[in-house]
């Protein structure tokens, strides 16, 4: 049945509401047995718009958030550093950005954001940092700092002090690690092709 908007409707179906490419009409579209979403409109030219139902639920039911978090390391001496910022998931984790240094001093600062995404039918996201450092210590180490779960975004302050905390290796680490490792090869492979 056709409305006098000019938007075609399917009985039986639920609607939502979707663009028309490159003219922005308002375009019902129903969900078909086929999963799919389909509709045919004539109004000056005709047109068709599908979405699968899996975007359809990918777009309706993910979590995005932003994450910002920056803060301080502490250490006698001198020390190098690398803070990765993840959004984790059962299997692989999402790596979201990397802040590092090489030879601070007493103290070292960082900063790194992202977006944290997560679904389908998630209601919040789980971001958590690596900290890859050498304060006192010839072969470097890793350990975890995990935020509360959240669906609103997050902006803080996050001090730590290498040489007192007590916090610990996940399995996050291994991850962070084996970009390190790949990060380490290809600035040691640049740098002997340097004339």
């Amino acid at each position: 049945m056709r409305n006098e908007a000019g938007t075609s409707h399917f009985d039986g179906g639920s609607s939502s509401q979707c663009d028309m490419m490159g003219h922005g009409y308002p375009i019902t579209l129903s969900k078909l047995p086929c999963f799919q979403f389909s509709f045919e409109l004539r109004y000056e030219h005709l047109a068709v718009c599908q979405m699968s139902l899996k975007d359809r639920q990918r777009a309706r039911d993910y979590v995005e958030v932003d994450v910002r978090v920056n803060g301080k390391l502490t250490c006698k001496g001198s020390f190098d550093y690398r803070v990765k910022l993840w959004e984790e998931d059962k299997s692989n984790h999402d790596f979201l950005d990397e802040d590092k240094a090489r030879g601070a001093t007493d103290e070292g600062y960082y900063s790194v954001f992202g977006k944290a995404y997560d679904g389908w039918f998630e209601s919040h996201v789980e971001p958590f940092m690596t900290i890859e450092h050498t304060c006192g210590t010839s072969h470097p180490v890793c350990f975890c700092y995990f935020f509360p779960q959240t669906s609103t975004q997050i902006a803080t302050t996050k001090n730590i002090n290498l040489q007192r905390h007590k916090y610990t290796r996940c399995a996050g680490c291994d991850q962070a690690e084996a970009i390190t490792y790949e990060q380490t090869k290809n600035e040691k492979a640049a740098f002997a092709d340097e004339p």
